[in-house]
């Protein structure tokens, strides 16, 4: 195959080697093809034959490239308008000092009457900077933005509001000319006891493929490396909560075919078989009644005035199903004591256990207010 930019071009000679170009259909250029399993017969191409001839019975010649080329790791090439071929001085941008990772496209601002000033976010190993254009729409200035750096270029994802991408403290999410970290809930320290056989959550992140669903705005996060037991996180982008779930199969490649996302699995029967997030069932046409266990972490009252006892508890839910609360406490993490009265003595762990019935899909709840004993800082002891 030769491609040479530009449609007008007829006729290719070189190194004794001559070939009929022919405009190509899609691509700004003219082409020639040989065909799939055909070779080049070199021998019959000298004395000015402009005719395109393929031998499949005779070997392409051997070629010998040399080693004299230069490595640009931190520069950002942008090729022609419409001809992905020709890359200009112009178009060469110098992105800090360091390699690049990753680059992503902005939907939102940096901040209030800039939309588009700055469309593009390049992710080195040196933080993140961002792009902005001239009047021609070439990128002339480089912005540092952060100094977080990626540790994963495939988790980069572009997302309505957002654009998410793993660094060392989790997952972090840029949105205008804010880079925060929005699973700092899953960066502590878990017992085994809840989560065995499952890495800590920047650990997952190190090898993980993310994929967006726009109908319903939630990350999934992947990871083949699981093992035996497969499972995958999902982050509610509205809500800012995070799950855990069980997978059937292990997914190694995501790709953004929008407003679906296209999922590829791997092993097995399923090995390289595609799936879309788009057609999966939707929970508004889901009339069943469900049941479910919800085990919280481990929780301890960091509020210094306050006693480690619990006085009230109030629960956020919106569910046309019932709703029973179990509350444990530990003071070694190892002997749980299940509590029939709030209260009692102080306790330095407590668990919160849900049990739910005739749930619909639709239903909702966010979680519960714990109200505690305050100390009595105002008498004299």
């Amino acid at each position: 195959f030769f491609f040479y930019p530009d449609p007008r071009a007829k006729f290719m000679k070189a190194s004794g080697f001559s070939c009929q170009l022919k405009e190509h259909s899609a691509l700004h250029g003219a082409f020639w093809f040989a065909g799939l399993q055909a070779y080049v017969n070199t021998s019959t191409t000298a004395n000015n034959d402009t005719s395109a001839i393929t031998n499949p019975n005779a070997a392409f010649p051997s070629q010998t490239f040399g080693d004299d080329y230069e490595t640009l790791p931190n520069y950002l090439a942008v090729s022609e308008v419409n001809n992905p071929w020709v890359f200009h001085a112009i178009g060469y941008n110098k992105v800090g000092t360091g390699k690049i990772i990753a680059a992503s496209t902005v939907t939102q601002a940096l901040s209030e009457g800039q939309f588009g000033q700055y469309p593009l976010l390049v992710f080195t190993d040196s933080g993140i900077w961002a792009l902005s254009l001239n009047a021609e729409g070439v990128f002339t200035a480089v912005h540092p933005m952060s100094r977080e750096v990626c540790i994963n270029p495939r988790s980069v994802t572009q997302t309505d509001s957002a654009v998410f991408f793993a660094s060392r403290k989790g997952l972090m999410a840029i949105s205008g000319g804010r880079v925060a970290c929005v699973s700092e809930q899953l960066s502590g320290k878990a017992h085994t006891q809840f989560v065995s056989a499952m890495w800590p959550f920047p650990e997952f992140l190190q090898k993980a493929v993310i994929a967006y669903d726009y109908r319903d705005s939630l990350l999934w996060i992947f990871n083949h490396d699981t093992g035996a037991r497969r499972y995958a996180w999902i982050y509610s982008v509205k809500s800012g909560a995070f799950a855990k779930v069980l997978t059937e199969r292990e997914v190694t490649n995501t790709l953004n075919a929008y407003p679906d996302f296209l999922l590829q699995a791997n092993g097995g029967d399923d090995d390289g078989q595609i799936y879309s997030l788009l057609r999966r069932d939707d929970i508004n046409d889901d009339h069943a009644d469900y049941k479910a266990k919800l085990v919280s972490r481990p929780l301890k009252l960091e509020n210094a005035l306050a006693l480690k006892s619990i006085l009230q508890m109030h629960h956020i839910k919106d569910i046309s199903g019932t709703l029973a609360v179990k509350l444990e406490a530990s003071d070694n993490l190892n002997a749980w004591v299940t509590l029939t009265s709030l209260r009692g003595k102080p306790w330095k762990y407590y668990r919160l256990t849900y049990l739910f019935d005739n749930l619909s899909a639709t239903d909702r709840f966010t979680g519960t207010l714990l109200v505690t004993e305050e100390r009595r800082t105002n008498k004299l002891r």
